[in-house]
Order: structure tokens, then C-alpha cells, then sequence
């Protein structure tokens, strides 16, 4: 049984290798029998368009690199502004623990702690908290303001 199942597979793989080969036998012909401006059988190199005899023949260093032109610079993105002199707004300190920043932030007798992506006051979002400032997004304006540390006598440092 095992023979007879073996024959038919061995059967069965002659058969597609026949179809197969036949199916791609009138591309090979074709291609056998198309050459190109040279002798029978030479490989016909194709270059672009608008090219000279001297630039297929020139001598280049693949090894050599030429400096690339530099970049255009970017504008720098505008500083955020510093908080107005009457701005509620005070940072009082920071804490960063296990790379986990939060700050406190006080408004006249209020006191919140936030972190980065926390609202304040419903008017502001936590951006960004480093350990020397706070920047807050301003829903009313859809402005950045930067709130640094205050110093001991309430004023910014």
C-alpha cells in the first residue's frame, strides 16, 4: 500500500514539473531568441538616457564620499512665555521619585499637586514637569506658560 501511495505522489510531482516547465517553455524561447544590439548572447548594458561615452567610461572612486550640502536649519520653536506678573499660578516645588515627576503648585490658599497630563483648575493642563519648572497648556488661549520655581519670598527665582 505504502508502494502504491508512494508511486502516485512521485507521479503526481512528474506531472506538475511538466506543467510548469511547459507553462514558462514560451517565455525561455522568446528570450532565447531576442537579443539585444551586440553579438548572440553578450550581456547588453543599458544606461540612461543623456548620457555620454566619456561618463560610461569615467574612473570613480566608490570609496571617496563627497560632503553632503548642509541642512536647512530650523526655526526654533518660540520660547513659552513667562507667566504675567498677576498669574495665580505658583510653583511651589518638585518631586521626582523612581523617575515619577510630580509638582505643587499653589493658588492664593489652595494648594494642588499634579503631574504631566493632570488638569488644573480647569482652565490648564500639565504638559511637562522638570525639576526646576512646570509648563501648562492654557485651554482659554492655547498658549504654553512656564511656571519656574518660587523663590522663598513668593516671586519667581
Amino acid at each position: 500500500m505504502d508502494k502504491k501511495r508512494m508511486a502516485w505522489g512521485a507521479g503526481l510531482v512528474l506531472v506538475l514539473a511538466l506543467l510548469n516547465l511547459w507553462r514558462w517553455m514560451p517565455a525561455f524561447a522568446a528570450h532565447q531568441t531576442t537579443h539585444g544590439p551586440g553579438a548572440p548572447g553578450e550581456l547588453d548594458l543599458l544606461f540612461p538616457q543623456g548620457t555620454t561615452a566619456e561618463e560610461r567610461t569615467s574612473r570613480r572612486d566608490l570609496f571617496s564620499f563627497a560632503a553632503l550640502p548642509a541642512a536647512p536649519s530650523r526655526p526654533k520653536p518660540p520660547a513659552p512665555a513667562a507667566p504675567p506678573p498677576d498669574f495665580p499660578l505658583r510653583l511651589l516645588g518638585v518631586v521626582i521619585q523612581h523617575g515619577h515627576s510630580r509638582a505643587l503648585i499653589g493658588k492664593g490658599d489652595q494648594l494642588f499637586e499634579v503631574e504631566a497630563g493632570d488638569d488644573l483648575d480647569g482652565d490648564y493642563r500639565v504638559r511637562g514637569i522638570n525639576d526646576q519648572e512646570v509648563s501648562l497648556w492654557d485651554r482659554r488661549s492655547g498658549g504654553e506658560v512656564t511656571l519656574a520655581i518660587a523663590d522663598a519670598a513668593g516671586g519667581q527665582p
